[in-house]
């Protein structure tokens, strides 16, 4: 949301196939710096409550070097046993200057068996700093999909959330759906996080 029409091109694409949902980024913007961020809120189950359960995440990505934080609520599992990647490439004109970038990632969902039809919980935010001003306060613009305040930090604020709808997949599509990895991930993450050495 913007007081202003925004200046900020912001172009969001989603893909599903069954087990995992894919989002692409596509942010104009020729000025990338460390305080620019990406942040994704879910909400699995869409319940709309105002807290963190298991079915909860925020993802928060940083275009200046790609790297991606996950907090996922409820049960104390690794972090990223959902995600299946993150991947930020900057976009050049035809001279090499910088125009923007593109944030691609992806995540498993297919423990909720999810057939097609249903609703996420959902919403993005973009923040475009266009130069500093303090230590504490900058220049710029905060693009969000439904939510009116960002969502980045604090308690998870899934009830401001808006949604998106799983297409309801063919037979064929849905037979060709890649193998879910998210269970197998946990419960190594789980194994490693024991405690090594001899037992007693």
């Amino acid at each position: 949301h913007a007081l202003n029409a925004p200046t900020t091109g912001v172009n969001v694409k989603t893909l599903w196939n069954g087990n995992v949902v894919y989002l692409l980024l596509d942010v104009d913007d020729n000025y990338i710096v460390d305080r620019d961020k990406i942040t994704i809120g879910l909400d699995l189950m869409n319940d709309k409550l105002p807290l963190t359960e298991e079915d909860d995440a925020v993802i928060t990505i940083t275009p200046s070097n790609g790297t991606a934080s996950v907090t996922w609520g409820g049960l104390n599992t690794p972090e990223f046993q959902r995600l299946t990647g993150t991947s930020v490439k900057q976009k050049k004109d035809g001279e090499g200057k910088v125009t923007g970038y593109v944030a691609e990632l992806g995540f498993f969902i297919n423990d909720y068996a999810f057939k097609g039809g249903e609703s996420l919980g959902f919403d993005l935010s973009v923040l475009n700093v266009s130069g500093v001003v303090s230590s504490s306060r900058v220049e710029g613009e905060f693009i969000s999909y439904h939510a009116e305040t960002d969502f980045s930090s604090g308690d998870n604020k899934c009830n401001m959330y808006g949604t998106v709808s799983l297409e309801t997949p063919t037979e064929e599509q849905w037979a060709q759906r890649p193998l879910d990895k998210s269970l197998l991930n946990s419960r190594i993450g789980m194994a490693e996080a024991l405690p090594h050495g001899i037992w007693e």
